[in-house]
């Protein structure tokens, strides 16, 4: 069998397992991606302001919009045309790892292997995140494919091209932009220690690798300056995130007090654009006490890494290493197979990740290029032993949590066609502790939900800022664990419906 009939063969089960799999987790429908989701409705609404958004990178949603105005004739919902297109995506991708990994010395049982396993481990990520994710790849692939090739140091146009590939990437995930000019640099310094570039050579590419990708930003620099009044290439989500993550909290502007109202006139939630009701930024330099934080912060992230190499199942490789390494006389250390530059690509992905956020998922090419590196391994009679339970553990997490996430967000479906079916329209609020679900259901019930962040609320203020925003209905989640309307005046509420979950109340002396 060819390497060709394992990427059909591959392709068929990514096709079968999706098409199996979505009645039971076609529900992912997370509080990131309705956000997604509003951005492509406004497009399909002529709302071009919003063709840029503070937190989510717009690549998905501009290729998404053109087909959500030819599938509702369908009937098909946005969110469901997303499903669709991302897994046109895992299987472009599928595509991509073939053609990268095809001359890369693998047998043609391990390039099949790989590409076998791959497939349920990208319907998997297909599912987990529907935006962006399987998306970068498309250019992340083919711009380590060029940077791989023998001749790419000495070609002027492959830096070139590599620049445009990791700029569309950008707008597909904001990360591999800054990524991308960090990588740059410190793979010229390598290539200098190397003595396999000199200085000038090392100065014109990386002044010609930088103006190409600041070429390839400029429409998404003038866009969020159009909309936000700054220039910023890579958007607000590393800012947005950074003050988070220093702070420990969201932070608004003056008059926001205990409810938050939704972004902007249409939007579901505050999650459809925060930077529009954000308040100051915080930074790691603003102050000792900041920098301090993000430095734990930091240490921290290093042990959550730790469980991100486990769900890519870079943890066998880690163990293949640290057995040659207790072979000082292999003839794979001598070469010092790790200094290779696919190793040093995923090596400086995967640390530069750790200085602000680590999750599994923004590191799917550091899986993708890890074939090369086993390849390496490999030649060894003994570590190709290794082989089957390398990919017997890329299946071992996503199995796992698939079954945690079966039929997981349907109970949100479900509670949105409720409110649907009682006419609940408007605005709304609950005394859930968790946001996320409750802007899930907004999105799908088309409300505005003004979400409470602070249960530390006396009832008359909360009763006064039901007032003040003209709250129309008010959901009882029976379990919540922090507060309940119960001890409120019963007076100013009359029941709608009920269920075993919740009990929906409008609310008499507001207004639309």
């Amino acid at each position: 069998m060819k390497k060709g009939h394992f990427l059909f063969l591959a392709l068929g089960l990514f096709a079968v397992l999706w098409y199996a799999l979505f009645p039971a987790l076609g529900f992912q429908l997370d509080d990131d991606c309705t956000a997604y989701l509003q951005m492509t409705d406004e497009l399909v609404k002529g709302h071009w302001d919003k063709a840029f958004n503070s937190l989510w990178s717009p690549l998905n949603q501009w290729v998404l919009f053109p087909l959500v105005k030819w599938t509702r004739a369908w009937g098909w919902t946005t969110f469901y045309t997303a499903q669709v297109l991302n897994a046109i995506f895992g299987g472009l991708v599928l595509v991509e790892t073939h053609l990268f990994l095809r001359k890369r010395n693998l047998t043609i049982q391990q390039h099949g292997g790989f590409l076998l396993v791959l497939a349920p481990v990208l319907v998997y990520y297909a599912f987990l995140q529907t935006f962006g994710d399987l998306l970068q790849l498309l250019f992340v692939i083919p711009a380590l494919h060029l940077l791989l090739q023998e001749d790419f140091v000495r070609q002027l146009r492959k830096w070139l091209l590599f620049a445009i590939l990791m700029g569309v990437a950008s707008y597909a995930k904001s990360f591999n932009g800054p990524f991308f000019f960090v990588f740059i640099a410190l793979f010229l310094l390598k290539l200098l220690l190397e003595k396999r570039v000199t200085k000038r050579e090392a100065l014109l590419r990386l002044v010609l690798s930088y103006v190409v990708m600041g070429i390839v930003l400029m429409p998404a620099t003038l866009g969020y300056h159009a909309a936000y009044g700054s220039y910023t290439p890579f958007g607000f989500s590393g800012k947005l995130n950074m003050s988070w993550l220093v702070n420990g909290h969201k932070s608004f502007k003056d008059g926001i007090t205990y409810l938050i109202p939704p972004a902007y006139d249409g939007a579901h939630s505050l999650w459809d654009d925060p930077m529009r009701i954000h308040g100051a930024l915080t930074t790691p330099f603003s102050s000792a006490y900041y920098f301090a934080k993000y430095v734990a912060k930091v240490m921290l992230n290093v042990l959550t890494a730790l469980r991100c190499l486990w769900e890519l199942n870079l943890f066998f490789l880690i163990l293949a290493i640290v057995k040659l390494w207790r072979k000082k006389r292999e003839a794979l250390l001598e070469k010092g197979f790790w200094k290779s530059d696919v190793f040093f690509f995923s090596l400086t992905l995967l640390v530069l990740y750790v200085s602000v956020h680590i999750e599994a998922r923004y590191l799917l090419i550091v899986l993708i290029a890890a074939p090369i590196l086993w390849s390496e391994l490999l030649k060894k009679e003994h570590l190709a032993r290794l082989y089957p339970w390398l990919l017997g553990a890329c299946l071992l997490f996503p199995s796992i949590d698939t079954v945690e996430r079966w039929h997981k967000n349907e109970v949100l479906f479900k509670e949105a066609a409720v409110l649907k079916a009682h006419h609940i329209e408007g605005r709304i609020t609950s005394n859930a502790y968790k946001s996320g679900p409750s802007w899930v259901v907004a999105y799908l019930n088309d409300n505005a939900y003004y979400t409470l962040e602070k249960f530390d609320v006396s009832i008359d203020d909360y009763l006064a800022e039901l007032q003040r925003y003209h709250i129309q209905y008010f959901i009882d989640y029976k379990e919540a664990p922090h507060w309940q309307l119960l001890t409120m005046d019963m007076d100013a509420f009359q029941e709608v419906c009920s269920t075993k979950e919740f009990t929906v109340y409008k609310l008499k002396f507001t207004k639309p």
